[in-house]
């Protein structure tokens, strides 16, 4: 694909591969800008479990607009070719960041209050993500996060706020009863279970992800994904503040917190349960009627 144009897109070099796709980054030769193209390739291409699962990632993530969310410019076919064409982002993933050495500890509280304030945006509009993990966000130009890869999205609740069954046709790529989607190592146990979710799921795997993002270590390790399976389900991870002692105290709560695994004390919703915003200007957490705990932005 590369050196080719399609549609009226450049394509100029691969930047990586997804769960259905290959994305290239392209010139719009219409516009004159940079985008990120993903499109089917292989086996995919005659897979309509797989066509019906690129078109939804489309749909889905073009249901909201926010700017720690890649925006979707255009949903496309050319020559037999179904495409996406979406923001271009420029940056490292925080999994290149984590393998580069500690982060600084205000650089940590202002990821996650984007992170939040991203996964937010999108839970208002009754979307969950499904994987979170630090290869799906990057760090843009001026430390801007971007959420990216809503390729195992699913629309959870209707505009009444009632969760909803999306009736999709396939369930290989969607999570029901005894299916499993995601990427194991930053799973909630709903997840791991196959279980029906709702946006906890999501603040469960930005848990494991603050875990990794402040220690350099993920919450449940394993060489395998029986044992990590093992630890999401039955193990209470290791301190933060033991690996990583220069942590604040109110940080390393909120990531024990949004690590718990009872339905009843995992509290981090991302609506009335969190005021976890740059709106505030703060970084807060509160559980059930307990005590609002604040940890201010550097």
């Amino acid at each position: 694909m590369v050196g080719k144009l399609l549609a009226h897109f450049q394509i100029l070099e691969t930047l990586g591969e997804g769960g259905v796709g290959v994305v290239y980054k392209a010139r719009d030769t219409n516009l004159g800008r940079p985008v990120a193209i993903k499109i089917l390739t292989g086996d995919s291409i005659s897979d309509p479990k797989r066509r019906h699962r690129f078109l939804q990632e489309s749909k889905t993530a073009s249901a909201v607009n926010h700017p720690n969310l890649v925006h979707i410019y255009e949903v496309g076919q050319s020559e037999g070719v179904d495409f996406i064409a979406m923001e271009y982002v420029s940056g490292q993933t925080l999994q290149q960041l984590i393998a580069g050495g500690d982060c600084a500890i205000p650089k940590i509280v202002d990821y996650a209050i984007q992170i939040v304030d991203g996964l937010g945006a999108a839970h208002a509009v009754g979307i969950l993500h499904r994987d979170v993990k630090p290869a799906n966000i990057m760090v843009h130009d001026e430390n801007l996060i971007k959420i990216l890869d809503f390729g195992l999205a699913k629309l959870w609740k209707s505009d009444s706020g009632n969760p909803i069954d999306t009736a999709l046709p396939s369930q290989d790529f969607h999570t029901g009863t005894g299916k499993v989607a995601g990427t194991v190592a930053y799973m909630s146990p709903e997840q791991a279970r196959g279980e029906e979710l709702d946006e906890r799921s999501d603040l469960f795997s930005l848990g494991a992800l603050l875990y990794e993002l402040s220690t350099r270590q993920r919450p449940f390790p394993g060489s395998t994904a029986a044992v990590v399976f093992d630890g999401i389900l039955n193990k209470t991870p290791k301190p933060a503040q033991s690996i990583r002692p220069d942590l604040p105290d109110q940080l390393a709560r909120i990531i024990s917190k949004a690590l718990e695994k009872s339905d009843s004390d995992c509290n981090l919703g991302s609506d009335n349960l969190v005021a976890f915003s740059s709106r505030t200007q703060c970084f807060t957490v509160r559980a059930n009627a307990g005590p609002l705990h604040e940890l201010p932005r550097w």
